[in-house]
């Protein structure tokens, strides 16, 4: 990844057998990234099983008003400082009140 400011975010399209890598960066006002949430629950026999409760997210405040923030599109990877390891899958993009979106994703690495 190259160097980029903590309020940066790059989408990508990774595909097989392309070799350009179609991308946009978004220059946000503020971004944070928010952990996984679980649950664990105990069997009768003893057993864990964990459930994830909530996806781990970037949200971004100030996303520039051409991006479409109501949908995902080609986009499959999302790169940002402030994601751990700095780069995930990206699973789908929501919109937040007035300007801003929260992207979900899976860590990699």
């Amino acid at each position: 990844m190259s160097p980029q400011d903590e309020n940066t975010i790059r989408l990508e399209g990774r595909f097989v057998g392309r070799e350009d890598t179609p991308s946009t960066t978004l220059k946000c006002s503020a971004v944070a990234f928010r952990e996984a949430e679980y649950s664990t629950r105990t069997g009768a026999d003893g057993s864990a099983m964990r459930s994830m409760l909530v996806e781990p997210s970037l949200f971004a405040i100030g996303v520039p008003s051409d991006f479409d923030r109501y949908r995902k599109g080609g986009w499959t990877h999302i790169v940002c400082s402030q994601i751990p390891g700095e780069e995930a899958e990206l699973r789908g993009v929501f919109p937040v009140d007035g300007d801003g979106a929260r992207f979900t994703m899976r860590l990699v690495g």
